[in-house]
């Protein structure tokens, strides 16, 4: 009796079998990829994200320069190659009214973020901003190392002086 005893104790504490630990292993590689894919494309949207911020930054940086400094800023939106990698550029360039000379300020967006036209903006001394007589631009931006390729489109309205959706 007591040897039946012994060895079904002894039965119980085996472990697991060799399909048993396949399959759990197979169901966690499963659940790793889909858990990494989430993860690069939550990645992807939050570089996105910050290049628009980063923007209406710039944006609302050239208004307040022109208000401050009471002189015109202009603002172009433009891209640009470094080390083969193409990235957005936002280039502020004032003029100086004591020296009259020309300085720049120059940003750049996350790598592989880019413009899709370039344009610029002119804000005047009082904040307004100018384009060539129209009260809307539209402002696009794709992610270039993706696939399929992150875009998006917002536009600036010139009147209110804010990015819209």
């Amino acid at each position: 009796m007591i040897t039946s005893r012994y060895s079904k104790s002894v039965r119980s504490r085996r472990g697991f079998t060799l399909m048993e630990l396949l399959t759990v292993m197979i169901i966690m590689a499963l659940m790793m990829s889909i858990a990494a894919i989430s993860f690069f494309k939550a990645r992807q949207g939050a570089e996105m994200r910050g290049a628009v911020r980063a923007l209406q930054t710039t944006i609302s940086l050239a208004r307040q320069q022109a208000v401050v400094k009471h002189t015109p800023v202009s603002l172009t939106l433009s891209n640009t190659t470094i080390n083969n990698i193409q990235s957005g550029c936002m280039t502020l360039s004032t003029v100086s009214s004591a020296t009259n000379m020309l300085a720049h300020d120059i940003r750049f967006l996350p790598p592989w973020i880019t413009f899709d036209a370039p344009c610029t903006l002119r804000f005047e001394t009082d904040g307004s901003a100018v384009s060539g007589g129209v009260t809307t631009m539209p402002i696009s931006m794709t992610q270039q190392k993706t696939s399929p390729l992150v875009q998006t489109n917002r536009t600036f309205n010139l009147l209110i002086g804010a990015m819209q959706e």
